[in-house]
C-alpha cells in the first residue's frame, strides 16, 4: 500500500499521515516551530507561587512536577501513547477508562511544557468538555498549555494534540490495553524506567 502524501500547511513541504493528522497539517519543522518553541518558565513559576496560597499543603507538592515524578511516587509501571484522533474516541476512552479506575478522588492538572502549574480537585461528572477535546491551548508565543489528569494511585495521564499520554499500574494497564483494542485505536506501550538524567522539576 502507497502511503497518502500531503503537503504541510505552512511550508508546503510534502509531509505524510502522521504530520498530517497528528501534527496539525504541518511538517516536523513548522509543528515544533508553532506548538514547542524554547519554553520560557518564568511566568510558570510566578503562577506557581500564586497557586500555593490557594492549594492545600498536601497539594503543594505536586507544583512544577511532571509525569516522571507520578511514575516513581506511585510505581507506574507501563506508559502509553494513544493515538486518540478522534474527539468522540478520545471522550469515549476517556470517560470509561475512568469508570474501570473505580475512584472518587480526581485531580485535573494544568501544565505548562509538561509541568504542572494548577492543581483542581475535580470529579468525573465535573469534567468539562474543553478537558475533553486532546487540544493544546495556546497562551501566547513562547508557551502552551495542556491538561492532565490523576487519582494520585493507579494512573497519569495527559491531553495532547490528537494523542493521550498515559502512565499506570498494571490493573490500569491492563484496562487501557483492553479499551484501545475495543475502539480500534492505535497506541504503543514500553515499561517506564528511572530515566537517566531526567528531571521531575521544573527547570530553574
Amino acid at each position: 500500500m502507497v502511503e497518502k502524501k500531503f503537503n504541510c500547511r505552512k511550508c508546503k513541504k510534502i509531509i505524510g499521515g502522521h504530520n498530517q493528522y497528528l501534527h496539525d497539517g504541518m511538517c516536523d519543522d513548522c509543528f515544533f516551530e508553532e506548538y514547542f518553541p524554547e519554553p520560557n518558565y518564568e511566568k510558570a513559576r510566578k503562577e506557581i507561587e500564586r497557586q500555593k496560597v490557594f492549594l492545600k499543603e498536601e497539594l503543594q507538592e505536586f507544583l512544577g512536577k511532571n509525569e516522571i515524578f507520578f511514575e516513581r511516587k506511585f510505581g507506574l509501571q507501563k506508559f502509553f501513547e494513544i493515538l486518540a484522533i478522534e474527539h468522540k474516541k478520545s471522550k469515549q476512552f476517556l470517560l470509561e477508562f475512568l469508570k474501570q479506575a473505580e475512584t472518587q478522588n480526581l485531580f485535573l492538572f494544568t501544565l505548562y511544557d509538561g509541568f504542572i502549574t494548577n492543581v483542581l480537585e475535580t470529579n468525573e461528572k465535573d469534567i468539562d468538555e474543553k478537558f475533553l477535546s486532546t487540544k493544546i491551548i495556546k497562551e501566547n508565543e513562547d508557551s502552551y498549555i495542556t491538561y492532565s489528569l490523576t487519582d494520585l494511585q493507579s494512573f497519569y495521564l495527559v491531553f495532547g494534540e490528537g494523542i493521550i499520554f498515559l502512565s499506570s499500574n498494571q490493573r490500569m494497564s491492563e484496562a487501557c490495553e483492553n479499551l484501545t483494542k475495543e475502539l480500534k485505536l492505535e497506541y504503543t506501550a514500553q515499561e517506564t524506567r528511572d530515566f537517566d538524567g531526567m528531571s521531575e522539576n521544573m527547570p530553574s
